[in-house]
Parts: C-alpha cells; sequence; structure tokens
C-alpha cells in the first residue's frame, strides 16, 4: 500500500518544493529530452544575485550518480534550473545554494518525471548531438547519423532581426535542408561593447561596462533558441566572440559562460568557446603579440568552460583567420584536450578564394591528425556576397565539395549581410564602433543560391550512407592546381561500393586505382539541383587500373558516382 502512494506524494512533493504559484506538478513532467524548469524564489534580497549567490541541483540519476545541474538568476528574486534526460525514469533532485541560510533556495528537494517521447522532433526522437563512436561523423545520441548542414546568423539574437523575421529565415533555411543555425548569444562580432546593434528590445546580455547580467535579455533570446529547436533545428552557440574576453576579464567570462551553461546546457545545443578566439579588437591588430596572449587566455577560460559542460554538449572552437602580421602563425587554443570540433577558417576572398579554401583543407586534415577522434569542418571561409559579390554560389560548391570530400565532418555556410542582418529598415552601416562588409538586405541575402546549393549537396550525399565515407584523393591524378591556387576536384567513397567525385574545373582528369577488367556505372548529377544524368556506356579501367573521366552533359561542375557493375 505504501509502495502504491509513492507517485502520489512524489508529485504533491514537487507542489510543496517550488509553491503551486511558481510551478505545478505537469511542469516537472517532460518527456525523453524534453528541458523541465524548476522554479523558486529567493527568501532573501541581494545588491547583484548574479555575483552573490550561485545555485545548483543535484540530480541522482538511474545509476545512482549525482549530476550537478547550474542554476540560474533569472531576475528580481527569482532562480531557476534546468534540467533534460536522454532516458526515462525519476530523478529526485535537491538544490545547493552558496547561501545556506537561504531557505527560498536552499535544500529544496523535489522528483522530475522523464517519459517516452513520441513525435518525430529528430533532436528529440534521437537525443541531442555529439561525436560518433568512431569519432569520425556527428550523430544524435541513440547513434543516428546527423549531417551538420549550419548556417551563420552571428547577430540573430539581437533586435536587427525581428521575430516575425527569425521565423521566416528558419522556414527557409529548414526548406533548403540546413541542420544547424550557428549564432552568438551575447557579445556578437565587429563591433565595440554595448554598440546598439548588439542587443535585442531588453537591452544588452549585461549591464553597463559589464557590471551584472541582464535576465530581460536572455529572456528574449530564450524565445528563439527555443523556436530553434522546436522546428528541428540544432542551435549552435557562440557564447561570446573572442576578443571581448580583454573587457570583461577571465573572472567575469567564465561566469557568463556558467550563465550561459545554466540556461540551455539542458537544450540539444552545441557550444563555441568563442569566435575568432586569435583574433584582437579590430583597432589593436598588428600591435604586439595581444593576439597570441588572448589565446592562451581563452584556454584558460575554456578549462573552466568545460567543467560546467554537465550535460556533455559539443564544444568547439572558431580559431580566427591566419593572422598575416605574425611571424609565425599561432594555434588557436594552447591545448585542445577540451575541444570536441574546430571550426576551420580562413580569409573571406578578396581574388584569393582558391587559396583560401586549400589552406583551410589543409589546416583542418593536420589539426584532425593531431586530435584523433575528433571533428573539424569550415566554420567560416568565403561567404556568398563578400567583396561585393566576388564569393558567389559557384565558390559556395567549390568549399562544400571540397571540404566534405576530404573528410570534414560536415559544413558551415553563410552569407554577407544576413550574418549581420542587414534589413531594409536596418543596414549596418558604418560607425566609429564597429565595422560592415556590405548593406544588402538579410532578405534579399536569404534568397542568394549558394544557401540552396549546398543543401543541394546535402541531399546528393544523402543518398548513400555519407557517414562511412572517407577521402581517396589517389582516386584522382591531381586535386589540385599545380601552382597551388585551388582545388580542382576531390574524391571521396566507401571501396568496392561507391565512389563520389566532385569536378570543379575541366581539366584533363584521369580516374584511378580502378579494378582493372570490371565495369563501372557512372552517374552525374548537377551540385546546383540534384538533377542526374548517365555518363554514357559502362566505364571500364585499363591495365593500369584507370580511365579517362567522361564528359559532362554540361559546362559547369560536376558530382560523379561511380558504382561497380
Amino acid at each position: 500500500m505504501k509502495r502504491k502512494s509513492l507517485p502520489f506524494l512524489a508529485v504533491n512533493l514537487v507542489c510543496w518544493i517550488a509553491g503551486v504559484n511558481a510551478v505545478s506538478a505537469e511542469t516537472l513532467r517532460v518527456r525523453q529530452n524534453e528541458v523541465a524548469e524548476w522554479r523558486a524564489r529567493s527568501s532573501r534580497t541581494y545588491a547583484d544575485s548574479f555575483q552573490e549567490v550561485t545555485l545548483d541541483a543535484l540530480v541522482t540519476l538511474g545509476d545512482g550518480r549525482e549530476m550537478r545541474v547550474p542554476g540560474f538568476w533569472a531576475g528580481r528574486h527569482e532562480w531557476r534550473f534546468r534540467f533534460s534526460s536522454p532516458t526515462t525514469g525519476r530523478f529526485l533532485f535537491r538544490t545547493v545554494c552558496s547561501d545556506a541560510n537561504n531557505a527560498g533556495l536552499h535544500e529544496r528537494r523535489g522528483v522530475i518525471e522523464v517519459r517516452p517521447y513520441r513525435g518525430g522532433n529528430p533532436l528529440r526522437q534521437h537525443g541531442p548531438v555529439q561525436r560518433s563512436a568512431n569519432g569520425r561523423y556527428f550523430a544524435h545520441a541513440d547513434g543516428t547519423p546527423f549531417f551538420w548542414l549550419a548556417d551563420s546568423w552571428w547577430h540573430a539574437m539581437s533586435s536587427r532581426l525581428t521575430q516575425e523575421g527569425f521565423k521566416t529565415l528558419v522556414a527557409d533555411r529548414l526548406a533548403k535542408g540546413f541542420t544547424v543555425i550557428q549564432f552568438a548569444v551575447a557579445n556578437p562580432c565587429d563591433i565595440a561593447p554595448f554598440d546598439d546593434r548588439g542587443g535585442n528590445a531588453a537591452g544588452h546580455a549585461w549591464t553597463k561596462d559589464f557590471g551584472t547580467i541582464n535576465p530581460a535579455y536572455w529572456a528574449l533570446t530564450d524565445q528563439r533558441i527555443e523556436y530553434l529547436v522546436e522546428q528541428g533545428l540544432l542551435p549552435s552557440i557562440v557564447g561570446t566572440w573572442g576578443y571581448y574576453l580583454r573587457f570583461m576579464g577571465e573572472e567575469k567570462m567564465t561566469r557568463h559562460w556558467r550563465y550561459v551553461m545554466a540556461r540551455y546546457g539542458a537544450y540539444p545545443v552545441a557550444w563555441i568557446l568563442c569566435g575568432e578566439s586569435r583574433l584582437p579588437w579590430y583597432p589593436l591588430i598588428g600591435r604586439g603579440d595581444d593576439g597570441y596572449q588572448q589565446t592562451l587566455r581563452w584556454t584558460e577560460v575554456g578549462r573552466e568552460v568545460a567543467g560546467e559542460n554537465v550535460f556533455g554538449r559539443l564544444v568547439g572552437i572558431h580559431p580566427g583567420p591566419p593572422l598575416w602580421f605574425h611571424d609565425a602563425p599561432y594555434e588557436a587554443l594552447s591545448d585542445y584536450s577540451f575541444i570536441d570540433v574546430y571550426y576551420g577558417m580562413g580569409g573571406h576572398g578578396g581574388g584569393e578564394e582558391y587559396a583560401q579554401l586549400a589552406r583551410c583543407l589543409k589546416t583542418m586534415a593536420a589539426w584532425r591528425a593531431k586530435n584523433p577522434g575528433k571533428l573539424s569542418l569550415i566554420g567560416e571561409l568565403c561567404w556568398e556576397g563578400m567583396y561585393g559579390g566576388n564569393c558567389g554560389p559557384f565558390m559556395q560548391r567549390v568549399q562544400f565539395w571540397g571540404a566534405v570530400l576530404n573528410g570534414a565532418s560536415g559544413h558551415c555556410y553563410g552569407a554577407d549581410s544576413l550574418w549581420q542582418m542587414n534589413s531594409r529598415r536596418r543596414p549596418f552601416g558604418e560607425s566609429a564602433s564597429g565595422f560592415t562588409w556590405g548593406n544588402w538586405p538579410w532578405e534579399e541575402a536569404m534568397h542568394w543560391p549558394g544557401s540552396a546549393h549546398v543543401g543541394v549537396g546535402k541531399h546528393i550525399l544523402e543518398q548513400f550512407e555519407w557517414w562511412r565515407f572517407e577521402p581517396h584523393p589517389e582516386w584522382l591524378l591531381a586535386t589540385e592546381e599545380k601552382d597551388g591556387r585551388g582545388l580542382i576536384a576531390a574524391a571521396a567513397g566507401i571501396p568496392g561500393e561507391v565512389r563520389v567525385f566532385y569536378f570543379a574545373k575541366k581539366t584533363k582528369q584521369k580516374l584511378l586505382q580502378l579494378e582493372s577488367g570490371r565495369q563501372y556505372h557512372g552517374t552525374f548529377i548537377s551540385p546546383l539541383d540534384g538533377r542526374e544524368y548517365p555518363a554514357g556506356p559502362p566505364l571500364e579501367a585499363d591495365a593500369e587500373g584507370s580511365c579517362a573521366v567522361p564528359r559532362g552533359p554540361i559546362n559547369q561542375d560536376w558530382v560523379l558516382v561511380l558504382r561497380p557493375r
């Protein structure tokens, strides 16, 4: 009889813990990979709640271990913590406040009931995204492969983008096949601290001069992050741009990151420690070794941040471009032990698009070799529309195929003006405290063809078991121009099953290491629209295992798929 009454007592205990007006029992009944939120009111008043008090919840997991979940100040006297689980069950918790005399926050006890998820949202059906078991691709918690195709909206949490515009962009990117949206959750790039372009309707993430956190800013940010998750898009959260460390210092930056993780760690998100870790605030570029010192400081902050990553979300680093004013390049961080993903970056073009891509691909390959079992992809490079449209849709295709067929674990696309959320009503504009790359409105930039072409590329690869692909440059005569100016072709696939080639340029190319005497069925697929064309009669290798590349049906770049007959 006592056992039968336990669920009833547990539910009523939750109501008693938080107070009927603050949270109902149903609030803490959630499904797998959904977020349960506990709320309580502080019984004491503080001059600065964020700086003076910390709150944690100790959640007992199914195996008996205690998980320390950070809580956060939500404004006035309100505090919260958020929890999610990929497994079902009943999870007991108790809270620990740094002020043990605060009866409203300290030693509160309750239970969270997690039920099975029945729905079609991939982030909830299959769980958060992480590294695959073999460390070669992204996968959901249940092992389902995840194709990482991100769009870059650095200023998307600011008031430069309306809520209506935000939903319009989400719908467009979903329709094109994007799976990830990367953005700065506070302190976005290329503006000085507290520039009006960085805040939302509630102000900035911090109060003036980084005095304390501003919960009202974050409450509005919650709405957009939750909407992305509801639509099945993975939020890739840049906690801050790298140069803000100069203004905030290590201690405040660490507290800032604890707050970010406390608010969003229970959601299926990915973290980027900072944007451009080795690029200092642009008025200081070229003055001494400030950028190098910045990477050392970010390494120390990163170690602290990793310790707060209790839900085990992916942690990445966005290094910034190579710094041309140093005699020797230096790493994005001095220690990558806590990093899961390297978001390779080069310059944005300016007539050197192919060389920058080639350097970026080599850097990513070198990083993977030094950090086995970890992932790398192009995080930011020659974005569409940069330099007055110099980096057009063709360059977006070259970058996508050059990266994914050379071992990248996905791809990040970007469009000039869209990343900074220019609009017809609010162009970015030049100012004393910030720099603009272009003033096209995002309402136009969202329709630039490159965004559709990278989605086509993802769709083509999803016809195969792409997660089993490995780079095979030896299947081609050459993959770069002799003078190193750029990629002309790339190859990857599964030996004995399928070979996928991308030809950026019309060259006298040869297919190598084919099985002599065996025939291959070839199909050309247009990377512009995904249409398929037969490659003619079956291909057959000569005695040396090679054959000429068949002529494409139209004079453009092509994807060629070979399958043994």
